[in-house]
């Protein structure tokens, strides 16, 4: 009986060691799987940043500085299955692997070759998933940060020079403004036809609008798209092409947090003189301190003399809201009056003024500029993301304008949920003010170019008021004095952008996937004018005497959203079939008020 007993002992223990063993079987099958590896270039050098991927696990990571790469696969996706590992790096022809998955570490290099006319260089704009420029059936200009190493003040700036026909100029040289970009359309020397600008695409958001507001820092790359190609694809309103804008992102950041910061300030100065005309054909006293009055006497045509300067202080010098109406000078046909041939045929410019100004230099300064921006990126597990904060500020050339500043932040993030589906969310915030735009009627310009070089623009009368007219001559009557008018008449516009997009992927099967988006665009602005009582002028006006104060606000919304999905289905072995279908629904809407 004791033997028997001592038999179902051994027998349980034996059950016990059994179910360990049975058990232990599954706990192995669950190690993880970690391939590691080195991308370097074809003349051996580290290549950083390179994305390595593998679509069937729907997994990637970044290169480090030394090239190298650590993928980790987690064990209940390691079932010794077959998958292609690849990798893609800016400026270089992917490669690719035939890897298995298996539990344990394995090192795979790669050694990329350059691709010099970018034929593989992956394209988003127009299609349904990343592919190669040489597979698109249209044509895609792609431009991405390793072609911009110098950041500009604005996003499309950094085109120009790097897109075959595409026309980028500056239509104004104000601070802030955005170029005018033309893909196609007509074309002239005197700017007409600029106004077919293209569609902007930032993140998959239709913007209502051009790009001035945007962070240039946080651009990852630019596509565009030109031809009928553009309009076939994302409608009407792509008729002038497209420009597609894709943000930095995390996703195929390394492990770990990276931060980086960068600051660039500097001037912008006139690199020399303009040659302003110091000569004149009117009439001087004997010894040139004075012009001749048009005022007859005694037989003589220059029976009074006037000095400039005093003259100007006469006119402008007087508590009233205008100027008073200077004396007349020998010969001082006007602006555009013609002094007549018998006359014209005996004047020479040959009297000089006694006393010269530098036109130019008296109503610009130098303009300082800044840009500052930091940002953080990296990958957490399955969770990639962006963010930055940039300041932005452009005092502008004319004196009494402060320019252009803009604020900025943008959070970028990507999550990778379970095995098949990815959600990105982008979200970017602006705030812009500025002074300059359409100041004074936009005449400042104009009214400089008319003021003669014996004019002085800093003159001020005993009220501390610049000169209204500064130019007694008869053309002043015409053309004030610009700086008057920077320093009396304020303006100032306020804005704020706000981008948000969600983009989804599921992919259901190795050849089936699913997408939906949805995005969203909102731009405010504020605008108020206003003109003092008292503001003067060069001639009696009562109703610019009286002032105004004037403000106006806009809101402007658009929002668009799709849903769609691309299949490839293998058919034949030698006979690859994409068939996708998408649905769009796009918005917008503007309001305005004013009082």
């Amino acid at each position: 009986m004791t033997h028997f007993v001592g038999s179902r002992r051994v027998m349980r223990w034996a059950v016990a060691a059994l179910l360990s063993v049975v058990v232990g079987f599954p706990a192995a099958a669950q190690q993880s799987a970690v391939i590691t590896g080195r991308v370097l270039s074809k003349q051996g050098n580290p290549v950083y940043g390179a994305n390595v991927f593998v679509t069937e696990l729907n997994l990637s990571v970044g290169t480090n500085e030394a090239g190298r790469y650590t993928m980790n696969v987690p064990g209940d996706r390691v079932r010794g299955q077959a998958a292609v590992l690849r990798v893609r790096a800016i400026g270089q022809k992917p490669e690719s692997r035939a890897i298995r998955v298996t539990p344990g570490s394995q090192t795979v290099d790669f050694q990329l070759n350059e691709d010099i006319n970018q034929l593989e260089a992956v394209v988003v704009t127009g299609v349904a998933a990343g592919t190669a420029a040489i597979k698109v059936p249209f044509a895609v200009a792609h431009v991405d940060t390793s072609q911009m190493p110098v950041i500009g003040a604005n996003a499309v700036q950094q085109l120009q020079g790097k897109i075959a026909g595409a026309n980028i100029q500056a239509a104004s040289g104000r601070p802030g403004a955005a170029p005018s970009v033309i893909l196609r359309g007509p074309t002239s020397i005197n700017a007409s036809g600029r106004g077919q600008g293209p569609l902007y695409i930032v993140d998959g958001i239709l913007l209502n609008g051009s790009t001035p507001d945007l962070n240039p820092n946080d651009i990852e790359n630019i596509e565009v798209v030109k031809g009928a190609a553009a309009a076939s694809l994302y409608g009407a309103r792509a008729g002038g092409g497209v420009i597609n804008i894709t943000t930095k992102t995390g996703r195929t950041a390394r492990e770990g947090i990276k931060f980086g910061i960068r600051t660039e300030f500097g001037a912008n100065d006139i690199p020399h003189e303009f040659a302003l005309s110091q000569q004149t054909f009117l009439p001087f006293s004997p010894n040139g301190s004075t012009l001749c009055g048009d005022y007859a006497s005694g037989g003589s045509s220059c029976a009074r003399y006037i000095d400039l300067s005093a003259e100007a202080r006469r006119v402008n010098d007087v508590p009233s809201t205008y100027a008073l109406i200077p004396q007349k000078f020998l010969f001082d046909a006007g602006i555009s009056n013609n002094p007549q041939r018998y006359r014209a045929l005996n004047m020479f410019q040959s009297n000089t003024f006694q006393n010269t100004y530098n036109q130019v230099r008296l109503a610009t300064k130098t303009d300082l500029w800044q840009n500052s921006n930091v940002d953080m990126r990296g990958k957490v597990g399955g969770t990639g993301f962006f963010a930055s904060a940039a300041h932005s500020k452009q005092a502008g050339a004319f004196q009494f304008l402060q320019g252009y500043e803009r604020n900025s932040a943008r959070l970028n993030v990507d999550q990778l949920i379970g095995q098949k589906m990815t959600v990105q969310a982008t979200t970017f915030y602006s705030t812009q003010r500025e002074d300059g735009s359409n100041q004074e009627a936009g005449t400042g310009f104009f009214r400089l170019s008319r003021s003669p070089s014996f004019a002085n623009l800093e003159a001020r009368d005993a009220l501390g008021r610049l000169y209204i007219r500064s130019n007694p001559l008869a053309q002043g009557s015409q053309n004030a004095n610009p700086l008057y008018y920077l320093e009396q008449y304020d303006q100032a516009i306020y804005g704020t952008r706000f981008l948000g997009s969600v983009q989804t992927r599921y992919n259901a099967t190795s050849w089936l996937d699913f997408n939906g988006d949805f995005a969203y665009d909102r731009g405010t602005g504020f605008t108020s004018f206003l003109q003092d009582r008292g503001f003067r002028t060069t001639a009696i006006d009562n109703a610019t005497a009286v002032g105004f104060i004037q403000n106006n606000a806009g809101d402007g919304r658009s929002l668009n959203t799709s849903a769609g999905f691309s299949a490839r289905p293998t058919i034949m072995s030698n006979l690859a079939t994409t068939v996708t279908g998408q649905v769009l629904y796009d918005a917008q809407q503007g309001l305005s008020t004013g009082a």
